[in-house]
């Protein structure tokens, strides 16, 4: 089971497209989105070193953080967030 923040890949699809999906940022490096360039249909990228300047904008929003292996980037983000 998935803990609070998280979420399933199955949860996500049922969002992507309703009035209630959550911003999606993708926050992959390069590299590894170079090797994989496929977005989640409505995400953005965006870079990670910079997530702060992103915080005013998604207040009172749901959010879901993409990145590689979904460790250390993406709870660093959420951290921040």
């Amino acid at each position: 089971m998935p803990s609070p923040a998280s979420i399933t890949v199955s949860q996500l699809s049922r969002l992507i497209g309703t009035p209630s999906a959550p911003v999606l940022i993708d926050l992959r490096i390069d590299e590894d989105f170079n090797s994989a360039p496929l977005n989640i249909p409505g995400a953005f990228r965006h870079p990670f070193q910079s997530i702060s300047t992103l915080t005013p904008e998604l207040i009172g929003q749901h959010v879901v953080i993409i990145c590689h292996r979904g460790k250390k980037i993406s709870q660093g983000a959420t951290a921040i967030l």
